[in-house]
This record gives C-alpha cells, sequence and structure tokens, in this order.
C-alpha cells in the first residue's frame, strides 16, 4: 500500500547442504511464514529459488533470492 511503512519482520534460518530454510515472524512470537528453496545449479550459490508460504492460510508465493553485487 502506498504510503504505509514496508512490513518488518524477525527471520531465522539456514542453507543445509544445498537446501535453504527460513522462518519468519511479524510478531516475535509465532511463526507467520515459512520459505523453502535450492541453490540454483550453476549460480555458485548466489541465487536460492522456492517457495514461500503463509502459515495461516497456507497461501503460497514462489521466490527468487540473489545476491547483490559488491556483497562478499
Amino acid at each position: 500500500d502506498a504510503g504505509l511503512p514496508p512490513p518488518e519482520a524477525l527471520v531465522a534460518g539456514d542453507v543445509d547442504n544445498g537446501v535453504f530454510a527460513l522462518e519468519e515472524s511479524t510478531d516475535g512470537k509465532v511463526i507467520s511464514a515459512t520459505w523453502r528453496g535450492n541453490v540454483v545449479a550453476g549460480s555458485c550459490g548466489r541465487e536460492i529459488a522456492g517457495l514461500w508460504t503463509r502459515t495461516s492460510d497456507r497461501q503460497e508465493a514462489r521466490f527468487v533470492l540473489r545476491k547483490r553485487p559488491g556483497w562478499n
């Protein structure tokens, strides 16, 4: 929504054997969404693609995370 600040969330996650897992909480107490994905083959770990799922209604959306140039 225009004029509103972006939503904030606390996150915790990791990458294990090329599998990305992250949990998101908008209130700091309850998991509000999960992110599950895989490191994209040939990306040298610079790109992760997967599925975001909101826990309250199981709404899903695909995502792609890319490492920004200049970050080591």
